[in-house]
């Protein structure tokens, strides 16, 4: 087999989860980045937004992504109507969009600790940069909080 796109095979690629994986069209185009017709099914079983396929030159693993509601309200929120929400969103609340976002997502405990954060960091010069400070992570886990990172071999 003659891969059409040789030079990626030295570089890890992620592949999400497509029903559609063996339909002939979709089965073209995964063989010519180099997936044989195991990982190509495999494509195919994977669990939305939880499970990805991640291939390099030494393994091939599939990845779970333990991500909670809040987490899932922005990474899954990729189609032409959630993006103009989004924006929607910014021109109204500006900065302040994202407790807003999550509330509609039915993510009420998350966006209260949004705001909470947001207060607390009023006035620092990077306003972002406690976001994941380890009092901030042993906090979200003590609260049951998920994100972690399962991977596995199939």
């Amino acid at each position: 087999m003659t891969r059409r796109y040789p030079n990626l095979g030295h570089y890890p690629k992620i592949f999400l989860p497509n029903a559609e994986a063996e339909t002939t069209q979709s089965k073209r185009l995964y063989e010519d980045v180099g997936l044989n017709d195991a990982k190509i099914r495999t494509i195919r079983t994977l669990t939305p937004q939880r499970e990805y396929l991640v291939t390099a030159p030494a393994y091939t693993r599939v990845m779970s992504l333990g991500l909670g509601p809040a987490a899932l309200s922005f990474v899954g929120a990729t189609g032409v109507e959630d993006l103009q929400w989004i924006r929607q969103l910014v021109q109204t609340y500006g900065a302040l969009w994202p407790p807003v976002w999550l509330r509609q997502r039915d993510c009420a405990h998350e966006a209260q600790w949004w705001e909470r954060e947001h207060d607390r960091r009023q006035g620092k010069e990077h306003p972002h940069e406690t976001l994941f400070a380890r009092d901030s992570a042993a906090a979200a886990l003590s609260h049951g909080r998920e994100g972690a990172v399962r991977v596995w071999e199939r």
